[in-house]
């Protein structure tokens, strides 16, 4: 034979031999496939569920908040969680070790609230917890013990960052090795700030925790279905150890409002407030702007003391305080009395020495100790705030009839329903002498009525009268919101 025909039949060996190797080795892997398909499928199946979480929701980014002149007095901003997965696969504790100190330094300059040591020692305290794992993991493995799980959720030692402070962080000495490596990665959390703070807050709102779960109060609240927008679906994956979202359905993020307030008046309107309540040393005070034509609201404030010489805005006095209006109800009682033909702006009455009885009952004016007014026109009753003069004027007009004085009050509209866009808000409570559900009216009710007792009326619907005087007589619903946008486009003009 040949040394070609030798060689040639020596490399059909070898191709023989390769491919019966090539067969054989398919073979066990096609053998192998089928046992883990057919005999441990079901357990391998149970085990890949249990690193899948299906239709799991996706929040939308809220809408913003903006004031008349389009500044953020509400958004949505990303804060950053920090953790160290100390089982991540590249983390050697050479390198950690090595690098540990000059990072604690970098953390202390950019958090100086701890010191680079406690830094230090906490970034350690972490690599030894994991070491502890590790020996537990072997004991029981050893042992035949359960397993024992693996911490991979190390808190870094750090508040919730920004995104500036993030990228910072990234770029500091054993963090900028990337993931894998340093282990260091971080949950995303969505808060509501208020970039001007407390000014309107009861008023703009706040929200239900950290993760957008609902307006809580104001505008956040009674518009909560815009700015909510509408949630996504995501399934959410187990890869090396942490969980993370695979995007199914894509959020629809919340609808932006634009409110009726203006920022430089509401914080002179602020400053005001704070000032007079520290001068007068009260209890509380609100103060609200409302533009005539519109009945825009340009500033609302709400203090309430909170602290010896402290009052911030604790509750929305202006719309939910149900109180007794006092003298500012006469102008009410004398155009119901006006309007019904029973008074003369010249008709006479007589206040005497500033004390007298009526219904049983002794009624002040507030110049008694200097003897009183004595007679006076119905127009300077008004002028000079008497009490007296608008109780007995009311008295003349409406004595026999009090409903029909009740009646003209209806008939103004200051008992409607002004069905504002701030939850909660109160409605004014006038009642009726034939309101069988009423409280008792007795015969002191009426002239305690005329001068503003025996009533309860939000603030912001005294306002709201008095408003329809300057506005020729037009009432008008006060307004906090005055266009609805989406994407930079406004979709919705309220009107007034």
């Amino acid at each position: 034979m040949s040394s070609k025909q030798s060689i040639n039949k020596k490399i059909i060996l070898y191709y023989f031999l390769i491919a019966t190797v090539v067969v054989l080795i398919a073979a066990l892997i096609f053998g192998k496939a089928c046992y883990t398909s057919f005999v441990d499928g079901n357990a391998w199946r149970k085990i890949g569920e249990k690193q899948i979480r299906p239709n799991v929701q996706v929040l939308a980014t809220r809408g913003n908040i903006y004031s008349a002149n389009m500044e953020l007095m509400a958004t949505s901003e990303s804060r950053y969680r920090l953790y160290i997965d100390f089982w991540a696969d590249g983390i050697k504790v050479d390198t950690l070790k090595k690098y540990v100190r000059p990072l604690a330094v970098e953390l202390n300059k950019l958090f100086p609230q701890k010191s680079a040591g406690e830094y230090e020692n906490q970034l350690m305290a972490g690599w030894n917890m994991r070491m502890k794992e590790a020996d537990q993991i072997a004991a029981n493995h050893n042992q035949d013990k359960k397993i024992v799980r693996k911490s991979r959720e190390y808190r870094l030692p750090l508040p919730e960052v920004n995104y500036i402070q993030l990228k910072a962080i990234r770029k500091m000495p054993y963090f900028n090795k990337g993931i894998n490596k340093s282990g260091l990665y971080y949950k995303e959390l969505v808060k509501r700030t208020n970039p001007y703070g407390t000014l309107a807050q009861r008023t703009i709102g706040d929200i239900y925790g950290e993760f957008e779960k609902g307006g809580k109060n104001g505008l956040e609240m009674y518009y909560n279905g815009l700015l909510s927008g509408e949630p996504g679906i995501s399934t959410r994956r187990k890869v090396n150890g942490r969980f993370i979202d695979v995007i199914d359905v894509r959020p629809v993020n919340g609808k932006d409002i634009v409110s009726t307030i203006d920022i430089n008046i509401q914080d002179i309107t602020e400053r005001a407030l704070t000032n007079k309540l520290r001068e007068i040393d009260a209890e509380s005070g609100t103060a609200v702007v409302m533009e005539t034509a519109t009945g825009e609201i340009k500033a609302i404030t709400n203090m309430g003391r909170v602290g010896e010489g402290i009052w911030r805005e604790t509750k929305n006095y202006a719309v939910s305080d149900l109180s007794e209006p006092g003298s500012t109800f006469k102008v009410v009682s004398m155009m119901v009395a006006l309007e019904d033909g029973l008074i003369h702006p010249e008709d006479s009455v007589d206040t005497g020495n500033g004390v007298v009885q009526i219904a049983g009952q002794t009624l002040k004016d507030h110049n008694a100790n200097r003897g009183g007014y004595g007679m006076i026109t119905a127009a300077k009753s008004i002028r000079y705030s008497s009490n007296i003069g608008v109780a007995r004027l009311i008295m003349r007009a409406y004595g026999n009839h009090p409903e029909k004085y009740v009646d003209g009050i209806y008939r103004i509209g200051l008992n409607k329903d002004m069905q504002l866009e701030i939850p909660g808000y109160g409605v004014p409570r006038i009642r009726h002498p034939k309101d069988s559900t009423a409280q008792y009216w007795s015969r002191s009710t009426l002239p305690w009525m005329s001068f503003g007792y025996e009533t309860q009326i939000p603030p912001i619907y005294t306002l709201s009268f008095f408003n329809a005087i300057a506005n020729n007589g037009k009432l008008v619903r006060p307004m906090f919101v005055k266009e609805i946008r989406e994407n930079g486009r406004v979709i919705e003009k309220k009107k007034t």
